[in-house]
């Protein structure tokens, strides 16, 4: 079970920095 904690936790710092880098991303692009 910690396992699939760690795991969680390790995907969730990985996938929120990108979801919020592509919507900054795609302002960017939009202003262009």
């Amino acid at each position: 079970v910690l396992i699939y904690g760690v795991l969680f936790l390790f995907f969730f710092f990985i996938c929120y920095p990108l979801s919020a880098a592509s919507k900054v991303l795609e302002r960017r692009w939009a202003q262009t």
